[in-house]
């Protein structure tokens, strides 16, 4: 099994430090570019099936692609919503303390557990498969956190991950993930290279 995890586009709450969880998140001009960079990008990438969050930053940034890939399945799910930050959504990121984060707050424990569950459903759907995963930062961090081997307080560990980047892992005969590719963004740095 192949899978390919990347983040949506840049959104107008990005430039603005705007914390998004659960918000749809609109996808800026450069967002949009870069979406269709990453369309691009994968245009010749072999996909099974293209999984997105419904929120509209990253749902948006699935039809990019998806419009390279008209006959594969196009599957909206909640379970790749980014981390519900609860009472902090749509606040400013110099408004809140990260340390003391509020009970309504999803936290890693819990926001690993749910990328877990969905990994776990897709090894039991779409084994010898290539599937595409459209999300976002954390929770994509937490999806690399159980694929490599770390645990919910290593969640952080995770570099950040850039927009539109792309991460590939295998699942190999031994049925251990093993990393390709991490947190790219060659189609952005040199674009000509996917043309």
């Amino acid at each position: 099994m192949k899978l390919i995890i990347t983040r949506h586009g840049q959104t107008e709450e990005n430039k603005k430090g705007i914390l998004q969880g659960h918000l749809d998140g609109t996808l800026s001009a450069l967002g949009i570019e870069q979406a269709k960079m990453l369309a691009k990008r994968l245009e010749r990438e072999h996909i099974d099936v293209i999984y997105t969050s419904d929120l509209a930053r990253a749902h948006s940034t699935a039809k990019e692609i998806a419009l390279h890939h008209a006959s594969v399945p196009f599957i909206v799910t909640q379970e790749l919503r980014e981390v519900d930050i609860g009472s902090h959504t749509g606040k400013l990121e110099t408004e809140v303390d990260f340390n003391n984060l509020p009970d309504d707050h999803e936290g890693n424990e819990r926001l690993f557990h749910r990328a877990q569950r969905f990994i776990q459903f897709l090894q039991s759907k779409h084994m010898r498969q290539t599937v595409l995963c459209v999300a976002h930062g954390r929770l994509n961090a937490a999806m690399l956190s159980v694929l490599t081997g770390l645990n919910h307080d290593q969640i952080d560990t995770i570099p950040m991950l850039h927009n539109t980047s792309v991460n590939i892992l295998e699942l190999n005969e031994q049925q251990q993930w093993e990393l390709r590719l991490m947190n790219c963004i060659r189609h952005l740095e040199d674009p000509k290279e996917f043309v």
